[in-house]
């Protein structure tokens, strides 16, 4: 489920948030991106905010964060984007580790 842009704007304030940018006609890389998300998520999910942004439905905040490729990744921190990691093939437990703590 894709969120709506007040939903964002709440989520991205939070200490630490990982948005996940895709969307629905991404079969291939985006399914593979979604088990490390998936995974980090159910790790990490009572210290960072989690939320996934579908790009065509919410175009104007994909623009906000410079987005190039889906799917990509944005880590956040008190509001401030620290990070947007293009591609499926990253560890986004790994990332969390690197860029948010």
């Amino acid at each position: 489920m894709s969120l709506d842009a007040e939903i964002y704007m709440v989520l991205i304030k939070a200490p630490r948030a990982v948005i996940l940018f895709d969307a629905e006609w991404d079969v291939g890389p985006g399914k593979v991106i979604l088990h490390s998300f998936e995974g980090a998520r159910k790790r990490y999910s009572q210290r960072i905010e989690f939320g996934f942004i579908d790009v065509d439905k919410q175009q104007e905040i994909a623009k906000s964060v410079g987005l190039l490729q889906v799917p990509s990744v944005a880590y956040f921190l008190s509001g401030g984007l620290l990070k947007l990691v293009a591609g499926a093939n990253q560890d986004v437990t790994n990332c969390i580790k690197e860029i948010l703590w």
